[in-house]
Protein backbone atom coordinates (compact mmCIF):
# COMPACT_ATOMS: atom_id res chain seq x y z
CA UNK A 1 0.00 0.00 0.00
CA UNK A 2 1.38 3.50 -1.11
CA UNK A 3 2.32 6.04 1.26
CA UNK A 4 -0.32 8.38 0.13
CA UNK A 5 -2.92 5.81 0.34
CA UNK A 6 -1.91 5.16 4.27
CA UNK A 7 -1.92 8.73 4.89
CA UNK A 8 -5.66 9.75 3.46
CA UNK A 9 -6.68 6.07 5.40
CA UNK A 10 -5.17 7.28 8.70
CA UNK A 11 -6.09 10.84 8.51
CA UNK A 12 -10.12 9.98 7.25
CA UNK A 13 -9.91 7.38 9.98
CA UNK A 14 -9.01 9.33 12.94
CA UNK A 15 -11.36 12.30 11.83
CA UNK A 16 -14.35 9.60 12.06
CA UNK A 17 -13.26 8.59 15.46
CA UNK A 18 -12.51 12.45 16.92
CA UNK A 19 -16.04 13.52 15.73
CA UNK A 20 -17.95 10.59 16.61
CA UNK A 21 -16.35 10.84 20.82
CA UNK A 22 -17.27 14.88 20.28
CA UNK A 23 -20.90 15.45 21.67
CA UNK A 24 -21.70 18.07 19.84
CA UNK A 25 -19.54 17.14 16.44
CA UNK A 26 -21.21 13.48 16.13
CA UNK A 27 -23.62 14.34 13.18
CA UNK A 28 -20.53 14.99 11.22
CA UNK A 29 -18.63 11.97 12.19
CA UNK A 30 -19.85 10.40 8.68
CA UNK A 31 -18.46 12.67 6.58
CA UNK A 32 -15.28 11.68 5.90
CA UNK A 33 -16.13 8.22 5.28
CA UNK A 34 -18.29 9.85 2.20
CA UNK A 35 -15.03 12.14 1.07
CA UNK A 36 -13.35 8.90 1.28
CA UNK A 37 -16.04 7.11 -0.70
CA UNK A 38 -16.10 10.01 -3.15
CA UNK A 39 -12.53 10.77 -3.62
CA UNK A 40 -10.70 7.34 -3.50
CA UNK A 41 -13.64 4.65 -4.46
CA UNK A 42 -14.77 1.51 -3.20
CA UNK A 43 -11.57 0.33 -2.11
CA UNK A 44 -10.32 3.47 -0.36
CA UNK A 45 -14.17 3.60 1.50
CA UNK A 46 -13.96 -0.35 2.56
CA UNK A 47 -9.90 0.28 3.80
CA UNK A 48 -11.17 3.52 5.79
CA UNK A 49 -14.49 2.05 6.99
CA UNK A 50 -11.89 -1.22 8.90
CA UNK A 51 -9.51 1.71 10.08
CA UNK A 52 -12.41 4.19 11.15
CA UNK A 53 -14.43 1.40 12.85
CA UNK A 54 -11.12 -0.38 14.93
CA UNK A 55 -10.58 3.94 15.98
CA UNK A 56 -13.85 4.41 17.33
CA UNK A 57 -13.58 0.92 19.12
CA UNK A 58 -10.40 1.30 20.62
CA UNK A 59 -10.90 4.87 21.98
CA UNK A 60 -14.48 3.82 23.19
CA UNK A 61 -13.14 0.76 25.22
CA UNK A 62 -10.75 2.49 26.89
CA UNK A 63 -13.40 5.60 27.71
CA UNK A 64 -15.82 3.33 29.01
CA UNK A 65 -13.76 0.46 30.07
CA UNK A 66 -12.87 2.48 33.37
CA UNK A 67 -16.80 3.14 34.64
CA UNK A 68 -17.89 -0.33 33.87
CA UNK A 69 -20.08 0.34 30.41
CA UNK A 70 -18.56 -1.52 28.28
CA UNK A 71 -21.43 -3.16 26.73
CA UNK A 72 -22.61 0.20 25.07
CA UNK A 73 -19.71 -0.93 22.54
CA UNK A 74 -22.56 -3.10 21.26
CA UNK A 75 -24.23 -0.58 20.04
CA UNK A 76 -21.15 1.58 18.87
CA UNK A 77 -20.89 -1.37 16.25
CA UNK A 78 -24.28 -1.75 15.51
CA UNK A 79 -24.39 2.24 15.01
CA UNK A 80 -21.67 2.59 12.70
CA UNK A 81 -22.65 -0.63 10.76
CA UNK A 82 -25.52 0.61 10.00
CA UNK A 83 -23.92 4.19 8.63
CA UNK A 84 -20.98 2.38 6.77
CA UNK A 85 -23.16 -0.06 5.04
CA UNK A 86 -25.65 2.68 4.39
CA UNK A 87 -22.98 4.56 2.49
CA UNK A 88 -21.85 1.79 1.09
CA UNK A 89 -24.87 0.66 -0.61
CA UNK A 90 -25.83 4.50 -1.80
CA UNK A 91 -22.37 5.13 -2.87
CA UNK A 92 -21.96 1.70 -4.65
CA UNK A 93 -24.75 -0.41 -5.07
CA UNK A 94 -27.59 1.85 -6.42
CA UNK A 95 -25.79 4.37 -8.21
CA UNK A 96 -28.50 5.06 -10.97
CA UNK A 97 -31.10 5.77 -8.12
CA UNK A 98 -31.24 9.66 -7.38
CA UNK A 99 -30.15 10.35 -3.77
CA UNK A 100 -33.65 9.91 -1.87
CA UNK A 101 -34.89 6.76 -3.51
CA UNK A 102 -31.59 5.41 -2.62
CA UNK A 103 -31.53 6.59 0.75
CA UNK A 104 -35.03 5.26 1.21
CA UNK A 105 -34.04 1.77 0.26
CA UNK A 106 -31.68 1.58 2.67
CA UNK A 107 -33.61 2.92 5.17
CA UNK A 108 -36.22 0.50 4.66
CA UNK A 109 -34.06 -2.16 4.57
CA UNK A 110 -32.37 -1.15 8.21
CA UNK A 111 -35.84 -1.15 9.63
CA UNK A 112 -36.89 -4.56 8.03
CA UNK A 113 -33.81 -5.91 9.75
CA UNK A 114 -33.92 -3.86 13.28
CA UNK A 115 -37.49 -5.69 13.36
CA UNK A 116 -36.17 -9.13 12.86
CA UNK A 117 -33.57 -8.86 15.73
CA UNK A 118 -35.63 -6.94 18.26
CA UNK A 119 -36.08 -10.07 20.06
CA UNK A 120 -33.04 -10.74 20.90
CA UNK A 121 -32.51 -7.14 22.14
CA UNK A 122 -34.06 -7.92 25.78
CA UNK A 123 -30.36 -8.94 26.92
CA UNK A 124 -29.17 -5.79 25.18
CA UNK A 125 -31.56 -3.61 26.92
CA UNK A 126 -30.55 -5.05 30.12
CA UNK A 127 -26.88 -4.69 30.13
CA UNK A 128 -27.00 -1.21 28.68
CA UNK A 129 -29.81 0.08 31.88
CA UNK A 130 -26.96 -1.63 33.92
CA UNK A 131 -24.53 0.54 32.44
CA UNK A 132 -25.72 3.75 32.34
CA UNK A 133 -26.33 2.82 36.58
CA UNK A 134 -22.85 2.70 36.11
CA UNK A 135 -22.35 5.52 34.60
CA UNK A 136 -24.62 7.71 36.72
CA UNK A 137 -22.63 6.08 39.76
CA UNK A 138 -19.48 6.96 38.29
CA UNK A 139 -20.62 10.46 37.98
CA UNK A 140 -21.61 11.28 41.25
CA UNK A 141 -23.22 14.19 42.13
CA UNK A 142 -21.64 16.09 39.32
CA UNK A 143 -24.88 15.56 37.26
CA UNK A 144 -27.71 17.63 38.08
CA UNK A 145 -29.76 15.43 37.07
CA UNK A 146 -28.83 13.26 39.58
CA UNK A 147 -30.50 15.03 42.23
CA UNK A 148 -33.51 14.13 40.55
CA UNK A 149 -32.86 10.49 41.19
CA UNK A 150 -32.44 9.88 37.53
CA UNK A 151 -31.82 5.51 37.62
CA UNK A 152 -30.33 3.97 34.54
CA UNK A 153 -33.92 2.50 33.63
CA UNK A 154 -35.67 6.04 33.62
CA UNK A 155 -32.50 7.35 30.98
CA UNK A 156 -32.98 4.36 29.02
CA UNK A 157 -36.83 5.08 28.53
CA UNK A 158 -36.22 8.65 28.34
CA UNK A 159 -33.76 7.89 25.35
CA UNK A 160 -35.80 5.18 23.55
CA UNK A 161 -38.91 7.78 23.42
CA UNK A 162 -36.97 10.17 22.03
CA UNK A 163 -35.35 8.62 19.14
CA UNK A 164 -36.84 5.49 19.27
CA UNK A 165 -39.91 7.05 17.95
CA UNK A 166 -38.35 8.59 14.54
CA UNK A 167 -35.31 6.41 14.39
CA UNK A 168 -35.65 5.38 10.89
CA UNK A 169 -36.41 9.19 9.52
CA UNK A 170 -33.17 10.30 11.58
CA UNK A 171 -31.50 7.14 9.90
CA UNK A 172 -32.66 8.61 6.25
CA UNK A 173 -31.63 12.15 7.03
CA UNK A 174 -28.34 11.19 8.21
CA UNK A 175 -27.08 9.08 4.94
CA UNK A 176 -28.57 11.96 3.08
CA UNK A 177 -26.59 14.67 4.65
CA UNK A 178 -23.60 12.89 5.19
CA UNK A 179 -23.20 12.00 1.59
CA UNK A 180 -24.33 15.76 0.14
CA UNK A 181 -21.61 17.19 2.94
CA UNK A 182 -18.87 15.13 1.54
CA UNK A 183 -19.73 15.41 -1.80
CA UNK A 184 -19.56 18.71 -1.40
CA UNK A 185 -16.16 18.94 0.67
CA UNK A 186 -14.22 16.57 -2.45
CA UNK A 187 -15.44 19.62 -4.30
CA UNK A 188 -14.26 22.33 -1.79
CA UNK A 189 -10.53 20.39 -1.27
CA UNK A 190 -10.09 19.04 -5.10
CA UNK A 191 -10.81 22.69 -6.61
CA UNK A 192 -12.99 21.35 -9.12
CA UNK A 193 -17.22 21.94 -9.31
CA UNK A 194 -19.37 18.57 -8.23
CA UNK A 195 -22.32 19.16 -10.55
CA UNK A 196 -25.77 19.17 -7.95
CA UNK A 197 -27.62 15.38 -7.56
CA UNK A 198 -30.94 15.58 -8.59
CA UNK A 199 -33.70 15.34 -6.33
CA UNK A 200 -35.89 13.36 -8.27
CA UNK A 201 -38.38 11.33 -6.91
CA UNK A 202 -40.85 8.75 -8.55
CA UNK A 203 -44.50 9.49 -8.99
CA UNK A 204 -45.07 6.20 -7.23
CA UNK A 205 -43.41 8.15 -3.78
CA UNK A 206 -46.59 10.39 -3.40
CA UNK A 207 -48.29 7.05 -1.94
CA UNK A 208 -45.73 6.71 0.58
CA UNK A 209 -46.95 9.89 2.11
CA UNK A 210 -50.63 9.78 0.98
CA UNK A 211 -51.71 6.32 2.33
CA UNK A 212 -49.77 6.23 5.53
CA UNK A 213 -50.93 9.82 6.25
CA UNK A 214 -54.52 8.31 5.45
CA UNK A 215 -54.42 5.94 7.77
CA UNK A 216 -52.84 8.45 10.85
CA UNK A 217 -55.65 10.62 10.21
CA UNK A 218 -58.62 7.87 10.43
CA UNK A 219 -56.39 6.32 13.32
CA UNK A 220 -57.74 8.91 15.82
CA UNK A 221 -61.85 9.14 15.11
CA UNK A 222 -61.43 4.98 14.83
CA UNK A 223 -59.55 4.49 17.93
CA UNK A 224 -62.76 6.57 19.79
CA UNK A 225 -64.83 3.73 18.39
CA UNK A 226 -62.79 1.08 19.60
CA UNK A 227 -61.08 0.09 16.41
CA UNK A 228 -57.20 0.82 16.91
CA UNK A 229 -54.97 1.29 13.53
CA UNK A 230 -52.16 1.96 15.04
CA UNK A 231 -50.30 0.60 17.88
CA UNK A 232 -46.75 -0.47 18.58
CA UNK A 233 -44.62 -1.63 15.64
CA UNK A 234 -47.70 -0.37 12.84
CA UNK A 235 -47.27 3.13 14.47
CA UNK A 236 -43.82 3.30 14.53
CA UNK A 237 -43.85 2.35 10.72
CA UNK A 238 -46.44 5.04 9.78
CA UNK A 239 -45.48 7.36 11.78
CA UNK A 240 -41.54 7.16 9.97
CA UNK A 241 -43.09 6.94 6.48
CA UNK A 242 -45.00 10.24 6.73
CA UNK A 243 -41.54 12.15 8.04
CA UNK A 244 -39.00 10.56 5.32
CA UNK A 245 -41.29 10.83 2.39
CA UNK A 246 -43.11 14.82 3.73
CA UNK A 247 -39.36 15.37 4.42
CA UNK A 248 -38.42 14.46 0.37
CA UNK A 249 -41.03 16.16 -1.00
CA UNK A 250 -40.48 19.35 1.44
CA UNK A 251 -36.78 19.87 -0.35
CA UNK A 252 -38.30 19.31 -3.50
CA UNK A 253 -40.36 22.35 -2.49
CA UNK A 254 -37.68 24.11 -1.28
CA UNK A 255 -36.14 23.72 -4.68
CA UNK A 256 -39.24 25.22 -6.42
CA UNK A 257 -38.98 28.16 -3.81
CA UNK A 258 -35.57 28.79 -4.59
CA UNK A 259 -36.53 28.74 -8.46
CA UNK A 260 -39.67 31.14 -7.78
CA UNK A 261 -37.31 33.59 -6.11
CA UNK A 262 -34.94 33.14 -9.02
CA UNK A 263 -37.49 33.98 -11.38
CA UNK A 264 -38.49 36.93 -9.62
CA UNK A 265 -35.16 38.59 -9.79
CA UNK A 266 -34.19 38.18 -6.32
CA UNK A 267 -30.43 38.61 -5.83
CA UNK A 268 -28.65 35.34 -4.62
CA UNK A 269 -27.57 36.41 -1.02
CA UNK A 270 -31.18 37.42 -0.11
CA UNK A 271 -32.27 34.13 -0.90
CA UNK A 272 -29.67 32.51 1.15
CA UNK A 273 -30.72 35.15 3.88
CA UNK A 274 -35.08 33.46 3.41
CA UNK A 275 -33.57 30.01 3.28
CA UNK A 276 -31.37 30.57 6.54
CA UNK A 277 -34.06 32.48 8.30
CA UNK A 278 -36.49 28.97 7.21
CA UNK A 279 -33.60 26.83 8.82
CA UNK A 280 -33.51 28.44 11.94
CA UNK A 281 -37.55 27.96 12.41
CA UNK A 282 -37.04 24.46 11.70
CA UNK A 283 -36.09 24.21 15.26
CA UNK A 284 -39.36 26.35 16.49
CA UNK A 285 -41.65 23.72 18.06
CA UNK A 286 -44.86 24.44 15.81
CA UNK A 287 -43.62 26.21 13.40
CA UNK A 288 -41.27 23.74 12.26
CA UNK A 289 -44.67 21.27 11.82
CA UNK A 290 -46.09 24.12 9.49
CA UNK A 291 -42.93 24.86 7.50
CA UNK A 292 -43.10 20.81 7.20
CA UNK A 293 -45.99 20.61 5.67
CA UNK A 294 -46.13 24.12 3.49
CA UNK A 295 -42.81 23.06 1.89
CA UNK A 296 -44.01 19.22 1.41
CA UNK A 297 -47.24 20.72 -0.01
CA UNK A 298 -45.74 22.56 -2.60
CA UNK A 299 -43.19 19.67 -3.65
CA UNK A 300 -46.11 17.40 -3.63
CA UNK A 301 -48.27 20.48 -5.98
CA UNK A 302 -45.59 19.73 -8.74
CA UNK A 303 -47.31 16.04 -9.70
CA UNK A 304 -50.13 18.31 -11.15
CA UNK A 305 -48.95 21.83 -11.07
CA UNK A 306 -46.46 22.90 -14.09
CA UNK A 307 -44.18 25.85 -12.53
CA UNK A 308 -42.92 27.66 -15.34
CA UNK A 309 -40.62 29.50 -13.73
CA UNK A 310 -38.24 28.47 -17.10
CA UNK A 311 -40.66 29.63 -19.23
CA UNK A 312 -39.33 32.56 -21.73
CA UNK A 313 -43.25 33.24 -22.60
Amino acid sequence: MERARIMTISTVSLLTALLYNVGILTPFFAVPMQYSASAGGRRSFLESSIAAVSAVLLFRMMLLGSMGARIFIILDVMILSAVFAGLYVCNFVLKDLSLPVRAAVVTAAAGLLTALLLPMADGLKEGLIGSMDSVLTAAGGSLPVSDAGLTGETLFLILADMAGKTALFWYFAFLVFSRTLGERLVGRIAGRKVDKEPWTLPELWVWFLFIPLTVYLLNGPLSVRGVVLLRGMSAYVVSNMILISSAAYAVRGIGIAGRFLSYRGIPFRTQRMILTACAFLVFMPGVNLALLILTAGIGVSELWVNYRFNDKE
